[in-house]
């Protein structure tokens, strides 16, 4: 067993060669090199906060990470925080102090997935191709066994949205558990695992009620299945 201390990752995902792997840290996916355990590159990911406005936004946390099976895309989610210069008045609230020592009010937030470009042949390697922001919010992110699907789990706990990989649309969303947390609120976390040998079926756990469901024929349609 060999270790490097390459920081703090939330997730970890591994190129369909084995010779990268990929970790969503802070605002950014690291790329490694699997044979020296050393950083090859580094993806900024989403807005950085602008302190020369009066409001901004910025990426505060990535979640996770998933990689299609030519290792050419890299697909991340992640948290924005909407922020304005505090003027004063406020009893309640969230507030961060920056560099500067000046104080700002988090005025809200919502969750994206992005596509990073990590083909190393290509000549917009290491950069985002696109953004999707999801309503339900974004946490866990899967492939599906053809790679023309992206399966998003809702930060709310019940829903799991489905992405076309080819124009980034979202082709619709399913709730495997309608009693999750109410739209707009966020629920226990759920994570994906599609399996490449049952006609990429998606398993999806749900924290909230210790259940895992089996999934076929997304988008749309209740779960197939209810492992317990």
């Amino acid at each position: 067993i060999t270790s490097q201390p390459l920081g703090y990752f939330t997730d970890l995902a591994v190129s369909g060669d084995g010779r990268h792997l990929y970790g969503t840290s802070g605002a950014s996916v690291t790329v490694i090199d699997t044979a020296s355990m050393t950083r090859t590159a580094e993806v900024t990911v989403g807005p950085v906060w602008d302190l020369t406005r009066s409001s901004s936004e910025f990426t505060d946390v990535t979640s996770s990470v998933a990689v299609n099976a030519d290792g050419t895309r890299a697909y991340a989610t992640y948290h924005v925080s909407t922020v304005e210069l505090a003027t004063g008045g406020y009893s309640n609230g969230q507030f961060i102090v920056d560099r500067t020592g000046r104080t700002w009010r988090v005025t809200g937030g919502y969750e994206v997935v992005t596509v990073i470009d990590v083909d190393r042949t290509s000549t917009t390697y290491g950069t985002q191709l696109a953004t999707v922001r999801l309503p339900e919010g974004a946490h866990d992110v899967a492939i599906s066994a053809d790679g023309d699907l992206l399966y998003v789990s809702g930060a709310d706990g019940r829903t799991v949205s489905v992405i076309d990989t080819s124009t980034y649309a979202v082709l619709g969303t399913f709730v495997t558990d309608p009693d999750g947390s109410p739209s707009g609120t966020y629920g226990p976390y759920r994570f994906l695992l599609v399996d490449p040998d049952t006609a990429g079926t998606l398993y999806v756990t749900d924290y909230a009620d210790g259940a895992v469901y089996a999934v076929t024929g997304a988008p749309g349609g209740a779960p197939a299945a209810v492992l317990t």
